[in-house]
């Protein structure tokens, strides 16, 4: 009797506040409470085997909780936000063994891409050693996945951090309507934009002349604040292989993405003399979002 007293004295003042997660098995199973005691009120995971025998109260707040097949470990998967962490506490005396943040095991980029939680974290135990596994969306349309695995006993990645949903990118299209330039962007001296002696191309043959280029990303924020438009730019080079562009503004980060894409472009010489002749292509950089 005197080691069901404190069990019973500390039921008296849980009240229950989340829904009941069982082991694959169906032994364990784990259900949120509120303990109100005289240290003050905090949250706690009460352990149940086969839905009557109390193994342990676990002091965790815990809205995701699982446990494994034999009851060995606790584990408190991570919510959905910045600061949230993997929590993995051993079961026979309540110690928390791993913690670590959410963004240790997905990226930046695949976070902000993902503004709502796009699958749930599923505790694996296939081969014995249980395995933390989350489908990462790896195609726009959410129908593709790639899981990011994680060891439940270590917290660590089993598979490389990297990223896996796949970037809003902007498109290249024809120049829009036009609007003031900014600043040009040399790789050697100035160049002349409209000069007498600019030959105006599309924009493919400077590109076959050209390393691959890089498409700029959409910037988290804008997406959040579902800013759209378009980027005029402007690109003049010259036979020695200098080149200089010159773009319109977007806030919330665009243009700065742009810039920072058009820094990675670069083209081939195209003749051995007369480097004061110039080629010149205008385009634009779209910037839609799916509806």
């Amino acid at each position: 009797m005197r080691s069901i007293l404190p069990l019973a004295a500390i039921f008296v003042a849980v009240s229950l506040h989340a829904q009941t997660t069982c082991s694959a098995n169906g032994r364990f199973c784990a259900t949120g409470f509120y303990i109100d005691d005289d240290a003050g009120g905090h949250p706690a995971i009460q352990v149940l085997e086969t839905a009557t025998r109390l193994v342990r109260i676990v002091r965790a707040g815990c809205a995701n909780p699982a446990v494994t097949n034999d009851g060995g470990l606790l584990v408190c998967r991570p919510s959905w936000y910045r600061d949230a962490k993997l929590e993995v506490y051993r079961i026979d005396d309540a110690s928390l063994v791993v913690t670590k943040p959410l963004l240790d095991l997905i990226t930046n980029d695949d976070f902000d891409a993902l503004p709502i939680e796009p699958a749930s974290w599923t505790l694996d135990e296939d081969g014995g050693r249980p395995r933390l596994l989350f489908p990462m969306p790896s195609s726009l349309d959410r129908k593709q996945h790639e899981n990011i695995v994680v060891d439940v006993a270590t917290g660590e990645l089993e598979t490389p951090k990297h990223d896996i949903y796949p970037p809003l990118l902007a498109e290249l299209r024809e120049p829009g309507p036009p609007k003031p330039w900014g600043t040009p962007r040399c790789t050697g001296p100035t160049l002349t934009f409209d000069a007498p002696r600019a030959a105006e191309v599309e924009l493919h043959v400077l590109l076959e002349n050209g390393t691959e280029p890089m498409l700029p990303r959409y910037p988290p924020v804008a997406r959040k604040a579902r800013i759209t438009g378009y980027v005029n730019v402007q690109i003049v080079t010259d036979g020695s292989g200098n080149t200089c562009t010159r773009i319109t503004p977007l806030p919330f980060g665009i243009d700065l993405a742009v810039t920072k894409a058009l820094e990675g472009w670069s083209f081939r010489r195209f003749w051995k003399w007369d480097s004061t002749r110039l080629l010149q292509t205008s385009f634009r950089f779209q910037f839609s979002l799916p509806e």
